[in-house]
């Protein structure tokens, strides 16, 4: 595996590579929980996804055994509360002994999603032991890129081998990149005022507009140097396409 490309859901049809793997001690396994926290952008609120079918992609679980999903939400002025932490345990189905312990793990969970800015923690598989405990084997979280500014443990942590090269290129230089296939691209440029604009938008176009000429054909034009930069060599007959959000910045 080590030094193979690996391909699941998550990675997309190209895969990542794997430059790492962590070993770990053999685990007498009774059974898989999925558990998740990610953000619900609709109801504008935390919601955890749990499955008493762990070890599986959750896309796999949703469309192979959806009833076996519980949701929650969490109210962000109270928090995740005890009694929600319970209901997902006992809907798991675990042993009365193990509640207590599955109780303890979401809150925590809760507490390190909240507290550093996570956008989504993924426990996949938590694990019941044949002597009765709780153990996460594997997890990922992602975090709130806006957010990494204040959270400088969290950036050291971050693998720059594991990301699109072009985002990242992006990304050191103030824009927002997301790479795309075949031969389209859009650029997002400054827009002319229309009625109702805010003054905040207003005023970014008017700094924008003092800016020496060459720094603003230079901050429109970063994002197809980035395409053309990070373009592979056997690509010679047309750039790779991209698209680029919000405002652009000097390199």
């Amino acid at each position: 595996m080590l030094g193979r490309k690996l391909v699941t859901h998550q990675t997309g049809p190209l895969g990542k590579l794997v430059s790492r793997l962590y070993v770990e001690e053999t685990v007498d396994i009774r059974q898989d929980i999925y558990l998740a926290f990610v953000l619900d952008r609709k109801a504008e609120r935390v919601m955890i996804v749990a499955s008493a079918s762990g070890r599986m992609e959750i896309e796999e679980i949703a469309e192979q055994q959806p009833n076996s999903i519980i949701r929650a939400t969490v109210d962000p002025g109270a928090g995740m509360q005890q009694y929600q932490a319970r209901e997902i345990a006992f809907g798991l189905g675990l042993e009365n002994n193990l509640i207590g312990k599955a109780t303890e793990t979401l809150l925590a969970c809760y507490r390190v999603f909240r507290d550093y800015d996570a956008s989504m923690l993924e426990i996949n598989p938590l694990v019941v032991t044949r002597d009765g405990n709780l153990m996460a084997l594997d997890a990922k979280v992602s975090f709130d890129e806006n957010a990494l500014f204040r959270r400088p443990e969290i950036s050291e942590l971050r693998d720059k081998s594991q990301e699109d090269p072009r985002e990242t290129f992006a990304s050191d230089r103030g824009l927002s990149y997301v790479g795309l296939d075949g031969n389209i691209g859009w650029h997002h440029q400054w827009r002319r005022p229309r009625h109702g604009d805010d003054g905040y938008g207003q005023d970014r176009r008017r700094r924008a507009g003092k800016l020496p000429r060459h720094r603003r054909l230079r901050n429109r034009s970063a994002p197809y140097l980035v395409t053309r930069m990070s373009r592979p060599s056997s690509s010679t007959s047309s750039p790779a396409s991209f698209a680029v959000t919000g405002s652009p910045r000097a390199l």
